[in-house]
Formats: structure tokens, sequence, C-alpha cells
């Protein structure tokens, strides 16, 4: 009876791995929207609990929170993707026509002719990039929807999903709620504290670019985003060799301009911004950012950047709770 009876349950543990696996495997071009929803919750959160306690309803509340998403996010990064688009192709041009002829040279290797051809290598590959990100609107769309959707039940049902996640953690009670404490402020911390901060050291590169007439101030300031986002990379790795572009150009005005915006001002943001947005925060250890951003840009695509991170960490303090509590 008893051997019966552990036949019965392997055998339903089994069905319920098949029938899984299928449903997983039909949903494997939406994992990313998936894993976005449930990295984005814990961070709009707080949002959801103010909005909830002014209407008094739950799901107006989670709607009211996804409006802002589209309005404030979602709507305006479609906008910016298909602008940067058509700049990143009118730079390519205009880099490269400005580039004719010849410049200086470093053991007989055209400084300039380099610079221009890693310039506009750089520009061809985002822009091809951001190229598939717009030639792929119908796919976008029903990634947003997934995403949208389960964010608003997320939100609605955040304390039955939290018991949910506690009750299948295989730790004891006091590392499954810490598991989860991690985990928001995991993901808060790197939206907020990383997120926000190249958000506003590429708003501010990119006021920099307009200021001493940089072309495609927009798109460098796009770039200038992503790059923050990197830990001992940083902005940096745009405004030098723009400025120094500019100034092989005879630009001296804008390259030296550029130099200094990018030294004084861009490059110190992070220092006063961070720790305001990163208290009582998380923040995620520099090489795991690194290896998770890598990593999830290869899995998940732009939104990766957030992703990647933020699952690395997550693994890596999953196995330390392991260790603590099966090899003290």
């Amino acid at each position: 009876m008893r051997a019966q009876k552990g036949v019965r349950r392997h055998t339903a543990f089994a069905l319920i791995v098949v029938l899984f696996a299928i449903v997983g495997f039909g949903l494997l071009g939406y994992f990313e929207a998936v894993f976005a929803a449930v990295a984005f919750a814990p961070v709009l959160l707080p949002l959801y609990e103010k909005l909830f306690q002014f209407t008094k309803r739950r799901k107006i509340a989670a709607g009211l929170t996804i409006l802002v998403v589209l309005v404030l996010i979602i709507i305006p990064l479609l906008f910016a993707a298909t602008a940067l688009v058509q700049e990143a192709s009118i730079l390519y041009n205009q880099y490269t026509a400005q580039a004719t002829g010849t410049g200086p040279t470093i053991f007989g290797i055209d400084v300039r002719e380099t610079v221009v051809d890693f310039i506009r290598d750089g520009i061809a590959q985002l822009r091809h990039s951001l190229a598939n990100i717009v030639s792929r609107v119908i796919a976008i769309v029903v990634n947003i929807f997934i995403a949208l959707f389960l964010l608003f039940y997320l939100l609605v049902h955040h304390e039955q999903v939290e018991k949910f996640v506690k009750d299948w953690l295989p730790f004891s009670e006091k590392h499954d709620w810490q598991f989860l404490a991690n985990f928001k402020r995991t993901a808060r911390g790197f939206v907020f504290g990383q997120g926000l901060t190249a958000l506003i050291q590429g708003i501010v590169g990119t006021i920099g670019f307009l200021i001493f007439g940089v072309q495609g101030a927009l798109f460098f300031g796009f770039v200038m985003a992503l790059f923050a986002l990197i830990p001992m990379i940083g902005t940096a790795i745009v405004w030098v060799p723009l400025g120094a572009f500019q100034l092989l150009l005879g630009n001296t005005v804008t390259g030296i301009g550029v130099l200094l915006w990018g030294a004084l001002i861009t490059s110190n943001i992070d220092n006063f911004v961070q720790p305001i947005l990163m208290r009582n925060m998380i923040g995620v250890h520099p090489v795991v950012t690194i290896l998770g951003i890598f990593s999830g840009l290869a899995t998940f695509g732009l939104v990766g950047f957030v992703i990647g991170p933020l699952l690395l960490h997550l693994a890596v303090e999953a196995a330390k709770m392991f260790r603590e509590e099966w090899y003290g």
C-alpha cells in the first residue's frame, strides 16, 4: 500500500512537471515579459500602496499604477526608440562625411580614421539593435501586454504571491522572509539607485551635448545612460572619445566643452544622487552587476540590464542561505 502510494505521488509529480514544461515551452518567447513583471513589481509596490490608501480599491489602485507606467515610461520609450533610429541613421552619414581626409598619425596609424571607424561601427550596431526593436512592434506590444497584465495581478494579490513563494522556498522561515525582503530591496535599489542615476546622467549629458552643439546629442545621451549602468566603465566611455573626436575634427570649443562638462558635471552626478536614491536599499555588487548585465542582455535583450543583475544577485544570496542553513 505504501509502495503504491509512493508510485502515485511520483507519477503525480511527473505529470505536474510535464504539464508545466509544455506550458513553459509555449511561453518561451515571453519569458522576458514574465521576468520584467516580477522584477518591477516590488519597485511599483510603494506607489500601488499609496494609491490603494487613496482609492480603497485594489484593482483601481493597480490600474492607476499601470497607467502611470504606460504614460511615464513605456510610451515615451517607444517614441524615443523611433527617434533614436532616425538620429542614428543621420549620424552614421554625417560622421562618416565629416571625417574625410587625413588626420594626425601615431606609429603610422591615422588617429582620425581609427576613431571614425570606432564611432561608425558603434553607431551601426546600436542602430541595428534599435531598428530591430522598432520592426518587432507586434511582438513588443504582446510582450508589454503580458508584462502589464502580470504586473496588475502581482500588485493586486501581492500578499498571496509572497505567501505562495515563501511556502515553496526550501529554506527556514527566517531565510524565506529574508530572501523575499532582499529581493524587494535589491530590485528597488537597482532600478531607483542605479537606473535613475544612469537616466539622470544621460539627460545631463544630453543637455551638455546640446549646449556645445554636438550632432546626435539625443543618441549619445542614450548611449551614455546605458554605459552609466555598468560599474568601472560609466559615462566616460562616451564623452571622452566624443570630445577627443571633436578636437580631431578641429571643433576646439565643442571638444573642450564636452570634456569639461563630462569631467566636472556628468561623471560626478552619481556621487550626489545615488546615495539619496539608495537609502535603505541594497546595492548590487559591481562584479554581479557586470556579469548579470552581459548574461541578461544575451538572454532577455535590453530589459536584461535590470533582470540579469537581479537574478544573479538572488542566486548568490540563495547560495549563501543554503550554506548557512545546511553547513552552518
